[in-house]
């Protein structure tokens, strides 16, 4: 530890950021390419007459400017913004805080039209782009998950996205290790399941950064006539939306994904009502919490509840629900098995737990 202290510990998660020290120790690469010039970040307390009830950017000829409305935990006021603002054209060494503000103060105006006096200062920052992935998520015992793994632009919320994804895929799945429930195995499907979806995430918010900072008049066109106009039509909004909300992700093709009908194990399900045993009504997400559901048709599963109880312990809830078979889901919400035979369960709780690869 910093302060000299030594730790010992089974088993090292590595959440310490795109500069991870853990990563570096553990000898794992982090190969990528830097995609733009520095971003300015800030927290500040703003005059402005711009409405609060949502998000706003502007798109400038010297660069994008996003403004989000922030609660103010200290004055409960209601003037505190999150900025953001692309500020090409300067070095990379690392700016002051009086720097950043006095770029603000020239950046706001001229890119919003909007007259603005700046406050107090929350929080500034500054950052630079990078499309980065490690070349593995695990060695040995030590893992990494979220910016340590994959490093990328912030459009979208989709590095918070990511490591969440990243933190439940992988939690479940040490908790049976470490319990003595799984053989490592297991855990070499965290990669399997999680890396995939990281370079699908690079790709996309690779190409929305090239769009943001373009420079050349044929990619300013682009943006500035083409894209601002699709953008603001209804369809396009809501697809963007369910897209980066990752509520799409699906496992189907890793290790412990499966064929036939939809949900297919390895597909997230969707939040629904279901019944608990004492016949109160519950909705699936609320109950997983670290848990796993069996999710019966009706309340004759008792061989399938022994099953999976046996192999995955107390920390499962029966439910029943509306479809004709009985489905196992994870606890990151994903569906592991359906069917109603108790082999078919115990084949797939013996290869995913003890090899890390079902059969289909």
């Amino acid at each position: 530890m910093g302060d000299g202290q030594v730790m010992r510990a089974g088993w090292v998660i590595g959440c310490d950021g795109t500069g991870s020290t853990t990563r570096k120790l553990a000898g794992v690469g982090f190969p990528g390419v830097k995609l733009s010039e520095r971003f300015l970040l800030a927290d500040l307390r703003l005059d402005w007459d711009l409405d609060r009830s949502g998000t706003s950017g502007w798109i400038h000829p010297t660069g994008m400017l996003g403004a989000m409305p922030m609660p103010d935990p200290v004055s409960g006021g209601d003037n505190l913004w999150r900025l953001i603002a692309y500020d090409p054209g300067h070095s990379d060494d690392k700016p002051g805080e009086q720097e950043i503000l006095d770029r603000l103060r020239q950046i706001l105006p001229e890119r919003s039209g909007r007259q603005v006096r700046i406050g107090e200062a929350e929080w500034v920052s500054q950052f630079t782009i990078h499309r980065r992935l490690a070349d593995r998520y695990r060695n040995g015992r030590i893992v990494l998950a979220g910016d340590a793994a994959h490093a990328h632009a912030p459009f979208g919320g989709q590095g918070m996205l990511t490591g969440v994804g990243d933190a439940e895929n992988l939690g479940w799945k040490l908790a049976l290790v470490v319990q003595g429930k799984a053989n490592e195995a297991l855990l070499d499907t965290y990669e399997a399941e999680r890396r995939p979806l990281a370079t699908e995430v690079l790709r996309g918010t690779a190409n929305v950064t090239k769009v943001n900072i373009a420079s050349s008049p044929i990619g300013r066109f682009i943006r500035d006539r083409v894209l601002v106009r699709l953008f603001n039509l209804a369809g396009i909004q809501r697809w963007t939306t369910y897209t980066t909300s990752q509520l799409w992700v699906s496992y189907r093709k890793g290790p412990l994904g499966g064929r036939g009908a939809k949900p297919r194990p390895g597909d997230r399900l969707s939040d629904r009502t279901v019944v608990r045993a004492d016949g109160g009504t519950t909705r699936l997400h609320a109950e997983l919490g670290g848990h796993w559901a069996l999710l019966a048709p009706h309340a004759g599963a008792n061989e399938l509840e022994t099953v999976a109880r046996q192999r995955l312990g107390d920390r499962l809830g029966i439910l029943r629900h509306q479809d004709e078979q009985t489905m196992l889901v994870r606890p990151d919400a994903h569906l592991a098995w359906r069917g109603s035979d108790t082999a078919g369960l115990e084949r797939w709780l013996d290869g995913a737990l003890e090899r890390g690869q079902v059969s289909r």
